[in-house]
């Protein structure tokens, strides 16, 4: 899938976010949106394989496909913004990546790529390397791989801006 996951941190936090359904508990938008970005992205590359393990059909795949990312997308287009974490960033990348390699949602695409941006900024993602954010993570600790998964998002949203 998509370069901006971490897949066992990924696998980890759909995990969690199930177990949090189980339990009654309400789950946050930002994971919700994730769910449905990874479940786009597997309905848009589907395999043979993967459509004979959830008994689907091709057609079943591209259906599911358009519902999931719908409903990411009015997430996306909600007014009241996501609160900013790592997680709402690797969904709207993820799903900006689905919407895009998509011909269904092209006037959707900016929208989403501006939310991500715009929260990458507030998040000052575009300065996780500069000398004052190493040292501010040396002297507060940090998450490694929020920190790589960060680095990627960033660095996947200046590639693909042509």
């Amino acid at each position: 899938m998509f370069g901006v996951l971490h897949f066992p941190s990924t696998r980890e936090l759909v995990e969690k976010t199930y177990q949090t359904m189980l339990e009654g508990q309400e789950i946050g938008t930002a994971r919700l949106l994730l769910l449905l970005s990874v479940f786009a992205g597997s309905m848009l590359a589907w395999t043979p394989q993967l459509l004979e393990k959830l008994n689907a059909t091709p057609t079943e795949a591209q259906a599911a496909f358009k519902v999931y990312t719908r409903l990411a997308i009015s997430i996306v287009d909600h007014p009241h913004p996501m609160e900013p974490s790592t997680t709402a960033l690797a969904a709207m990348a993820t799903l900006s990546h689905m919407a895009g390699n998509s011909d269904n949602y092209p006037y959707k695409l900016p929208l989403i790529r501006f939310r991500c941006f715009s929260m990458a900024r507030a998040m000052q993602i575009h300065r996780l390397d500069t000398p004052k954010s190493r040292e501010q993570r040396e002297l507060k600790g940090y998450n490694p791989i929020e920190l790589e998964v960060q680095r990627r998002i960033w660095w996947n949203m200046l590639a693909s801006d042509w």
